[in-house]
């Protein structure tokens, strides 16, 4: 009985990344940029516009079709219609808002990206 060792493929570059893994960088520097924007209130608008095309790069990329995009999407509306439910706490309230505000747009731009994979995939069956 032979054992067979998984095959590693080499790209010509030397050691770059795949597309799994700089969307998976992505997923993780748009959450930061979310969490950093509710930290200060004047940020400038192309940060907003980076932490979207993060978003919409990582769901496209990054969020695995089937249980776990389900997962995703559940999570996605969640937080959605959550994100304003600590507006009242003291001290932490604004903050926390702010935090899900920001990744409610972080999610949604992740969300509009699988909605469209989707439809795309359904055509290309057709």
């Amino acid at each position: 009985m032979t054992t067979a060792k998984p095959t590693q493929s080499s790209s010509p570059k030397g050691n770059s990344m795949d597309t799994r893994s700089l969307a998976r960088w992505a997923f993780i520097v748009g959450l930061v940029i979310a969490f950093l924007i509710a930290l200060v209130p004047d940020v400038p608008e192309v940060l907003l516009w980076v932490m979207i095309i993060l978003g919409a790069f990582a769901g496209w990329s990054f969020i695995a079709e089937g249980e776990g995009e389900h997962n995703f999407l559940l999570l996605a509306i969640g937080v959605f219609l959550f994100q304003n439910s600590f507006a009242t706490l003291p001290s932490l309230g604004e903050l926390l808002t702010a935090f899900l505000t920001n990744l409610a747009l972080f999610f949604g731009a992740m969300f509009i990206a699988i909605v469209v994979r989707n439809i795309v995939a359904w055509l290309r069956v057709v």
